[in-house]
């Protein structure tokens, strides 16, 4: 590893670039269409745990069986 390679900052792609990359694709936009609905549980999954104020260890440890 060079010095400008520890020094430059890594750019990790937000998850609005990692989906459009995805979906640049007809095959994988279909796929990613496919999933929308579960997709939709996760992000209603997410933000009741976070209007919680709940860690997902919590979330784990707080859910029935």
């Amino acid at each position: 590893m060079t010095a400008d390679e520890s020094t430059t900052p890594r750019h990790h792609p937000s998850w609005q670039e990692v989906r459009d990359a995805f979906q640049a694709e007809a095959e994988e936009r279909q796929a990613y269409q496919d999933l929308a609905p579960r997709f939709a549980v996760v992000r209603q999954r997410i933000n009741w745990r976070e209007q919680r104020g709940w860690s997902q260890r919590e979330l784990l440890s707080n859910s029935c069986p």
